[in-house]
């Protein structure tokens, strides 16, 4: 017997297993907690197609010729970045096939139209007649989750609003390995920040609120509110989970931004990186340098998304100052050097080039410069520093 696509829940099975010891039951599903019905060690976890078979699919549905051995290379790289994910392969095949376009050609085209390639293509039917887009069957599970989150207050409901909150978030990071602690470290630093900065110029922090951050009541992380959300998205296999690192698909990822309604993009846009932000303590006395290795991808990547959706980039001088910080300890020195020129600029204008925190922005600057054996640049600009310094204290003492 094989229940086939049994996503719902787990009752949708059990209540119609066979009796008995004899005969053999395979249950294909997105949704994890099916894995109890049975054994664990009788279960499989499928990711995505091994690049052979997602190749032979891809050449397959194109009707192309698999013994040309640059069509075959072309193919490697097309199935690499639809993650491998069959509904998508074939769809793309679909379309090779129907519009007589080469695979050069469509890469070319999915490069620029990647979005509306997964959502619509004409005449896409399947191998197995399925008839939906690879979008729209994930529009199909957004929308059920909507429709949860939208009944009542039930866990059920809170769950899916989680969800929804997290894919969002998720949306603008690097698809890969995202840590909890990032979310955990967010709540401490927020709770922090609120209590000893009360007058800074230009903070991100005023971008979240308890409800973004995951704030319990308790006045800490709300990690089982947290842990519900990501549940959702483990049963409709958006992310997937290990040692506290969540991944999803690099199509999955590129369809949550897309997702999102275009009145709403740049204030989750915003509120992703103020998260990202707020999760970094400057600490140069602590031993941050995995945490902060693990970010670094995340930040490159919520820049470069930044840059993709053409959003007008405001300066939060917080974000620039953590994110400068990251790059250091993950000896990223250039990334570092260019967010700390933003940042020098950004206080000589805004708070004046003898003002403590531009001072030391200009110090980090030199300390960069040294890291990359710019010495000359380094020793000019700490001398700059030194001369403000002076001067700033020649100014106060003629006050006295």
């Amino acid at each position: 017997m094989v229940y086939d696509g049994a996503d719902g829940h787990c009752s949708v099975v059990e209540d119609f297993l066979p009796p008995g010891n004899g005969g053999n039951v395979m249950i294909t599903s997105r949704n994890i907690g099916l894995k109890r019905i049975g054994l664990s060690k009788n279960s499989m976890e499928i990711h995505g197609m091994e690049d052979e078979d997602a190749i032979s699919l891809l050449l397959k549905s194109a009707m192309l010729d698999d013994m040309d051995n640059d069509i075959y290379n072309l193919a490697q790289q097309l199935v690499l970045q639809l993650a491998g994910i069959p509904l998508a392969i074939d769809q793309a095949g679909a379309y090779m096939h129907s519009c007589g376009c080469s695979i050069n050609g469509y890469l070319e085209l999915y490069a620029r139209y990647k979005n509306e390639f997964m959502r619509n293509t004409p005449g896409f039917e399947g191998a197995s007649d399925y008839g939906i887009s690879t979008y729209g069957t994930w529009e199909i599970s957004m929308k059920k989750m909507e429709d949860v989150a939208a009944k009542d207050s039930s866990q059920e409901s809170v769950g899916a609003q989680s969800a929804i909150k997290l894919l969002r978030i998720f949306a603008f990071l690097d698809h890969a390995n995202v840590p909890q602690e990032l979310f955990k470290n967010a709540v401490e630093n927020y709770i922090k920040r609120h209590i000893e900065e009360n007058a800074y110029y230009s903070s991100s922090l005023s971008l979240l609120d308890d409800k973004a951050i995951f704030k319990g009541k308790d006045g800490g992380w709300d990690k089982l509110q947290f842990l519900h959300g990501i549940q959702v998205l483990l049963s409709f296999s958006f992310v997937r989970s290990h040692n506290h690192l969540y991944s999803m698909p690099l199509l999955v990822n590129a369809w949550g931004r897309n997702c999102i309604p275009k009145a709403e993009l740049t204030d989750h846009y915003y509120e992703a990186r103020a998260l990202l932000s707020c999760s970094i303590d400057i600490d140069w006395s602590t031993d941050n340098y995995e945490f902060c290795r693990s970010l670094a991808p995340h930040i490159r990547s919520i820049f470069l998304h930044g840059l993709e959706l053409k959003l007008n980039s405001k300066y939060y001088d917080d974000e620039y100052e953590r994110f400068a910080f990251v790059f250091d300890r993950a000896g990223s020195w250039d990334e570092e050097e260019q967010l700390l020129h933003v940042g020098v600029h950004q206080r000589k204008t805004r708070l004046g080039s003898n003002h403590v925190d531009t001072l030391t922005s200009m110090a980090n600057l030199a300390s960069t410069y040294c890291r990359q054996g710019r010495w000359d640049e380094a020793e000019k600009l700490e001398m700059d520093v030194k001369m403000q310094e002076k001067q700033s204290l020649d100014q106060t003492t003629q006050i006295l």
